[in-house]
């Protein structure tokens, strides 16, 4: 897999440096849950989870930069549906991967590809 280009906001500094590190001061925590959700302990072997908390990080950088209304938006257009409805769901990326038992099943399928 190859590193995403840095995400920079021109004349605003980033808070996280990577999706990695907003994953692991942000994330991990702000979504605790006493019953683990579906998900990945490694997450970042999954393409699609990468792209989520990729854009995830990107719009909650922006977001702090709105304080009206960016965490509340961020969290209702950004953060649930894409969490949750994307990631976390028993049919969702990390089907069949544990938390709890660190079990990872790497992702098998892709979309059909057009050959020439």
């Amino acid at each position: 897999m190859t590193e995403p280009a840095p995400f920079e906001l021109p004349g605003l500094q980033t808070q996280c440096t990577d999706a990695v590190e907003f994953f692991d001061i942000v994330l991990a925590d702000m979504f605790a849950r006493p019953v683990r959700l579906q998900f990945c302990i490694r997450w970042q072997e999954h393409p699609e989870a990468v792209a989520v908390i990729e854009a995830l990080w990107q719009t909650w950088e922006v977001a702090q930069h709105n304080p009206a209304d960016g965490m509340a938006v961020w969290l209702r257009d950004f953060a649930y549906p894409l969490l949750f409805d994307r990631l976390c769901q028993p049919e969702g990326t990390f089907s069949g991967c544990s938390w709890k038992n660190e079990k990872h099943f790497p992702d098998t399928h892709s979309l059909p590809r057009n050959r020439a």
